[in-house]
């Protein structure tokens, strides 16, 4: 009888033995857990580490364009303020008279020989080299736009229209802001209303006050109106006064259009 019990005994214990055994190969939850818990957290922290390392990529990239075109422009300002001096040492040679007249503060320098025909690139040499080397070396800053603008008004107020006109259309094609676009554009209209060409300043002046610059508007529909007016619209041309006269009363605009509507 004692061997069954000892056989019995020594069965639970091979039995428990076996189990105990089995037991401590199968991982429990909580080791499962954990061990997913890392596992995940080493693939993310390599997912995340190479999230960083494109972000501190593209921010490096971002800060060297950013200086890189921050240098381009002061570049492009200090070439286009040489030129500036250049065109104001050159005026002084090319009107003599002028350089110790007394100014009328209330006009600018360049007013009192402004409208005079003259062959602008051999009166101002330097200063055109310099301003062409703006718009063509820096087409993307705004020094390149403003030494389009610059080389417009210069043709323009000398006479020379059609060069004007290239230049102004240059300048509009490179505008960055609403201002510089409506400026180009209505610089084109008043170069075109120059070259006796109503139509095709009418046509620039709409486009200017499309682009939606407020400043510019009361300008602009004068333009327009006056630009009926040569075309002989003048039901077209009264039309625009009296819009004028509506959008600001009481002002110089109003006044203007009231006058110019009267003579027709």
């Amino acid at each position: 009888m004692r061997k069954p019990q000892n056989m019995m005994s020594t069965g639970e214990n091979v039995s428990d033995s076996h189990l105990e055994r089995k037991a401590l190969k199968r991982p429990d939850s909580f080791t499962v857990a954990v061990s997913g818990f890392f596992t995940d957290l080493l693939q993310n922290t390599r997912g995340l580490v190479m999230i960083l390392g494109v972000m501190i990529a593209a921010g490096v990239a971002l800060s060297w364009y950013s200086n890189q075109r921050d240098t381009v422009s002061h570049q492009a300002m200090d070439i286009f303020y040489q030129a500036e001096k250049l065109l104001e040492q050159e005026s002084k040679k090319a009107f003599p008279q002028e350089a110790g007249a007394k100014q009328d503060p209330s006009t600018k320098k360049s007013e009192s020989h402004a409208f005079l025909s003259i062959d602008v690139d051999s009166k101002f040499p330097q200063a055109i080299a310099k301003l062409r080397e703006v718009s063509d070396r820096f087409p993307k800053a705004r020094a390149g736009f403003e030494a389009r603008m610059q080389l417009g008004s210069l043709y323009f107020d000398h006479g020379q229209f059609e060069k004007a006109l290239d230049w102004f259309i240059k300048a509009e094609s490179s505008g960055a802001e609403k201002v510089d676009r409506a400026a180009a554009l209505s610089s084109m209209g008043y170069t075109q209303e120059s070259l006796g060409k109503p139509s095709e300043a009418l046509a620039s002046f709409q486009k200017a006050i499309s682009v939606g610059e407020v400043s510019m508007k009361g300008d602009l529909l004068l333009a327009i109106a006056r630009c009926y007016e040569s075309i002989h619209d003048l039901a077209k041309a009264r039309s625009i006064y009296d819009q004028v006269s509506k959008e600001f009363p009481g002002g110089d605009y109003s006044k203007t259009a009231e006058l110019l509507k009267s003579r027709i």
